[in-house]
């Protein structure tokens, strides 16, 4: 078994803010009931956060039925480098799941494995290429097990979608379109104390950038990128309402583009809280993706309209009791499995390199974020990578 050390409790972790439990705690929850891990320790700055985890906390081990051996870390007062007390306090097989503000991603990984603890870091996974590479080089140097949570990687869909292009269906690629949107309320509220430091692309649009090279192998050979900023600068909010990326990629001979279109100032009563699409386009038939409407549709007085994803991350109720299923718990379990083995039967982690998004497998999608940066601070100049 392993022990888990969690950097954050935001609304990712557990659903800060929210009605929810946010997709960290629920895959703690699944681990748990597996017999994958057996002790939790939650990293907060801030000890005010502890009461409305605790609750968080009290709740899912009602409905689940599944008690869990967590303790808090930094019980009085702030602390901005508690987290690497509390790695250092730490003992065999406990492994580190980054889930913060990304600017603070690589500092925080950085420390984990200088402390020789396999890491999982919730995407992106740096900002440049200059500190994957370095995060990469010293996983290496430590033999350790580092990955990103590209959690699209796990959804059926995608992986239907890399089963046809892989079987030559669609021919040659000419173009993908991908649209991703978000919420109003993303923004001004759930990351209303660090959105400033980030920008859409690199806090969504790069899950797609990732699928694109996951499905097609390819990797990106130049990016422009041009934004908008006008109902966030007008509240006080200065980052780009949206941004319009074009990547070209190669695959040995055949070159194909993929353009995103992603925004953050959705309506708040939409029925998701993500709109997004992809569309993939060869030489000889299309793919079409709607991964907004899965087919389930809430209609009610009280919410309006809600398109829901069951395969993402929900509750269900088997024999009376709660479970957590979704590819957004798979792929935290994934990588509670992967350490085990890594533990218990000493498999090596060059074992995962090509089978999961490593650092070393996720660097292309910190290239074409650094890419995109450029490219808006320069007019929508082509940045070669």
């Amino acid at each position: 078994m392993i022990n888990v050390l969690v950097i954050g409790s935001g609304a990712y972790v557990s659903g800060k803010n929210s009605k929810g439990f946010g997709t960290i705690l629920p895959s703690l929850v699944e681990g748990t009931r597996q017999k994958i891990i057996d002790k939790i320790t939650i990293v907060s700055k801030h000890s005010s956060s502890y009461k409305e985890f605790q609750k968080k906390v009290n709740t899912v081990q009602r409905i689940s039925n599944v008690k869990l051996k967590y303790d808090w870390y930094l019980k009085n007062g702030s602390n901005e480098m508690a987290y690497k007390n509390a790695i250092k306090e730490t003992g065999k097989n406990t492994v580190v799941i980054i889930s913060t503000p990304e600017h603070l991603h690589y500092q925080m990984a950085k420390f984990a494995l200088e402390q020789k603890k396999h890491v999982i870091v919730v995407k992106p996974l740096t900002l440049t290429t200059k500190h994957a590479q370095s995060l990469i080089r010293l996983a290496k140097k430590n033999n350790l097990y580092a990955v990103v949570d590209f959690h699209k990687r796990y959804d059926l869909t995608n992986l239907k979608i890399y089963d046809i292009i892989n079987s030559k269906k669609l021919g040659d690629l000419l173009y993908i379109h991908v649209e991703y949107s978000q919420q109003k309320n993303i923004p001004l509220k759930v990351f209303k104390s660090w959105v400033q430091q980030t920008n859409i692309f690199q806090y969504l649009g790069v899950h797609y950038v990732d699928i694109i090279h996951f499905v097609t192998g390819a990797k990106p050979l130049r990016v422009t990128a041009v934004g908008q900023k006008n109902f966030l600068k007008n509240n006080g909010v200065d980052t780009f309402d949206a941004i319009e990326t074009v990547i070209e990629w190669k695959k040995g001979t055949n070159t194909f583009s993929s353009t995103f279109l992603c925004n953050w100032i959705d309506p708040n009563n939409t029925s998701a809280v993500s709109y997004q699409s992809v569309k993939f386009i060869g030489t000889k038939g299309r793919i079409e993706s709607d991964q907004k409407n899965r087919g389930l549709q809430l209609v009610t007085d009280r919410e309006g309209i809600e398109d829901i994803n069951p395969y993402f991350n929900q509750n269900y109720t088997i024999e009376n009791n709660v479970f957590f299923k979704g590819y957004g718990i798979e792929s935290f379990l994934q990588f509670f499995q992967d350490c085990n083995l890594i533990f218990e039967y000493k498999k090596s982690p060059k074992y995962f390199d090509n089978i999961r998004p490593t650092f070393s497998n996720s660097i292309h999608s910190v290239s074409v974020i650094e890419a995109v940066n450029k490219s808006l601070k320069n007019d929508g100049k082509w940045i070669r990578l």
